[in-house]
C-alpha cells in the first residue's frame, strides 16, 4: 500500500489497503464476537475500544485511498480530507486503543488494585469518544467547522471520563518506575494534544486553516504520546514476557531502566521545547536521545534473556 502511494500507483495502493482492511476487519469482528467472553465482567467493555479503533483505522484507510487517488477536487477539499484522515488515525486507531489498554495496564504497572468505578468509566467514556470522533471526521471532511468543534468537545469529554480512574489510581499509588512515568507522561501529552487541537480549531476561521495550526502539536502526538507510551509499555512487558521468573524479570527490568530518570526527563523536556517553539533542534535531539536509548537497552536485555535460556 505504501509503495503504491509513494510511486503514484493507485491500483497497487488500493490492493494493499484491501488486504490490510480484510485483516483489520477480521480482527475487529473476532474481538467483537469472542473477546468480551475472555475477560472478567468489569473489563469486558474494554474490548469495544479495540473494535472502535479498528473501525477508525478502516475509515482512515478509505480516506487515505481517496487522497492517494487524487480525486479530492480542490486544494481545500484535499486539506479537509487529510485532516479527517489524520484525526481518524491518531485519535481513533491509536488514541482509542491506548485509552482502552490503560484501564488494565495502568494499575498493573503501578502494582496496585483497580479503583472502584473503573467499569463505569469504561462504559461511559467509549460512546463519547467514538461518537465524537465520528462527528469530527465528518465535520472536517465536509468543512463544517461547528460540527467538527462539537465532535472534538465530545471526544475531550469522553477522554476526561476515562482519565478519572487513571488519576485516582495514580493517587492511590504514584508512579515510581520508568514504565509508569512514561505511561503517565504519554497520557498527559494526549490530553495536551486534544485540548490544543480543540483550541486550534476554535481559533481557525475555516476548517482548512487548522492544517497549519496543528503543526506544533506533531511532536506532542508522535514523541510525547505515541512513542513514549509504546516505550513505557515495552519497558514493563519485555521483562514479564522474557524474564522467565522473578529473578529474570528484575534483571531485565534493571537493564531497561538504566538511567531512566534522565531519559524520561530528556524526552519530555524535548517535546515541551518543540511544542513551545523553543530551540527546536535541541528539542528533537533531547526527545530522540531519550526515546532512542531504549533500543540498545532492549537489545542488551533480550540478548541477556537468550543467554540465560
Amino acid at each position: 500500500m505504501l509503495g503504491g502511494v509513494h510511486s503514484g500507483r493507485p491500483g497497487l495502493a488500493a490492493a494493499g489497503a484491501c488486504l490490510a482492511g480484510v485483516v483489520v476487519a477480521a480482527h475487529a469482528l473476532g474481538l467483537a464476537t469472542r473477546g468480551g467472553r475472555a475477560l472478567p465482567g468489569r473489563l469486558a467493555g474494554t474490548v469495544w475500544f479495540y473494535v472502535a479503533a479498528g473501525a477508525a483505522l478502516l475509515a482512515g484507510m478509505g480516506l487515505g485511498l481517496w487522497l492517494a487517488g487524487g480525486v479530492a477536487g480542490s486544494a481545500d477539499a484535499y486539506l479537509a480530507l487529510r485532516l479527517a484522515h489524520v484525526h481518524l488515525n491518531v485519535l481513533g486507531w491509536v488514541g482509542l486503543a491506548v485509552v482502552g489498554t490503560e484501564f488494565t495496564l495502568w494499575p498493573t504497572v503501578l502494582r496496585t488494585r483497580m479503583v472502584p468505578g473503573l467499569e463505569r468509566a469504561v462504559r461511559w467514556s467509549l460512546p463519547a469518544l467514538a461518537a465524537g470522533l465520528a462527528v469530527v471526521a465528518v465535520g472536517l471532511a465536509t468543512q463544517r467547522r461547528l460540527m467538527a468543534l462539537a465532535g472534538l468537545a465530545a471526544y475531550a469529554a469522553g477522554l476526561a471520563v476515562a482519565l478519572v480512574p487513571f488519576v485516582r489510581t495514580a493517587r492511590q499509588r504514584p508512579p515510581h518506575t520508568a514504565a509508569s512515568w512514561m505511561l503517565g507522561a504519554g497520557m498527559a501529552w494526549l490530553v495536551v494534544s486534544v485540548v490544543g487541537d480543540l483550541g486550534a480549531l476554535a481559533a481557525s476561521p475555516r476548517v482548512v486553516d487548522l492544517d497549519g495550526r496543528v503543526t506544533r502539536l506533531v511532536p506532542a502526538v508522535v514523541a510525547g504520546f505515541a512513542l513514549q507510551t509504546l516505550t513505557g509499555a515495552l519497558t514493563y512487558l519485555l521483562p514479564v514476557v522474557f524474564g522467565r521468573g522473578a529473578w529474570g524479570n528484575r534483571r531485565l527490568a534493571g537493564i531497561l531502566e538504566l538511567g531512566w530518570p534522565l531519559r524520561v526527563a530528556a524526552v519530555n523536556l524535548g517535546v515541551l521545547g518543540l511544542v513551545a517553539g523553543v530551540l527546536p533542534a535541541a528539542g528533537w535531539w533531547l526527545a530522540g536521545l531519550g526515546l532512542g536509548s531504549f533500543v540498545p537497552l532492549a537489545a542488551v536485555a533480550l540478548a541477556a534473556s537468550t543467554r540465560r535460556r
